[in-house]
């Protein structure tokens, strides 16, 4: 398996597949899985799945050629990135739950205002 060098590996990579910033996608992209797996009332098994499928997924990219012969790599700072989701996603989870006794309706805002702040202080001023 091939791993990415933490030197290397840049955390302003624009190798994303969804949105151009690499580690912003995959932490909105935890937020938005955990908090959907949240909103099934799964608990804790919502984070400790999302975290088996960010892992899931480095492996992948450090095993299987990308362009059937370079292998991407497997990036620590995709899976922090993935871990920083999860987490944030849970936290809002547990104030929203706290405070209102519900989750769903209220998530929708939290995401937007999530990936707002998160790019606003990845991309100051763009």
């Amino acid at each position: 398996m091939k791993f990415l060098s933490w030197n290397k590996d840049k955390w302003g990579s624009e190798q994303g597949s969804i949105l151009k910033e690499d580690k912003l996608e995959h932490f909105l992209l935890a937020i938005m899985g955990t908090s959907f797996m949240l909103s099934l009332n799964l608990g804790f098994y919502a984070l400790l799945v999302m975290f088996i499928l960010g892992l899931g997924w480095e492996i992948y990219n450090g095993i299987v050629p990308w362009d059937k012969i370079h292998i991407q790599g497997f990036s620590f700072k995709d899976l922090l990135a993935d871990i920083f989701g999860i987490i944030a996603s849970g936290l809002v989870y547990l104030i929203i739950q706290r405070f209102t006794g519900s989750f769903f309706i209220e998530i929708i805002p939290v995401i937007a205002g999530l990936a707002i702040f998160v790019f606003n202080i990845l991309y100051p001023g763009e």
